[in-house]
């Protein structure tokens, strides 16, 4: 199980997902555009 926290910016968001024993496996930025939040989708 993972889980993600998102936070929703005017210029960019940024994600952070963590395992169940609270280790970063993923954080990234993605440009606040429709386009790049599209191409980020899971």
């Amino acid at each position: 199980m993972f889980f993600a926290g998102i936070d929703w910016a005017d210029t960019h968001h940024q994600v952070a997902v963590i395992d169940t024993q609270g280790l970063e496996k993923a954080n990234f930025t993605v440009p606040h555009s429709r386009i790049a939040v599209k191409a980020r989708s899971f």
